[in-house]
């Protein structure tokens, strides 16, 4: 039997499938490798998160967030987290600023 085709369009970090008679979007990982080249191509650029931690991908930044119902994380900026320690202080770079942890 072949399974059933899902109709929604469930965004990045997740994908339709069907649950218990019902398509339901549910938070996915896998849902970011796509064959689309544009898509692709787009999605994998690493971004440094409101919570400093890098993803290689908005894609994956997302599906993080759903996984772990983060609602308030965003993207600060493109590329990797930056930090550095001084004094055993670990500093994050946040735009123009220096945060001491």
């Amino acid at each position: 039997m072949t399974p059933k085709r899902c109709n929604i369009d469930c965004g990045l970090g997740q994908e339709c499938q069907w649950l218990n008679g019902e398509e339901m979007c549910v938070c996915s990982e896998a849902s970011c490798i796509s064959s689309d080249s544009v898509l692709s191509e787009t999605n994998s650029k690493p971004l440094c998160a409101s919570n400093n931690m890098t993803f290689s991908s908005e894609c994956t930044m997302a599906a993080w967030k759903c996984f772990n119902q983060q609602s308030g994380l965003y993207k600060k900026y493109d590329g990797e987290c930056q930090s550095m320690y001084l004094n055993n202080y670990k500093i994050h770079k946040c735009s123009s600023l220096f945060v001491i942890h």
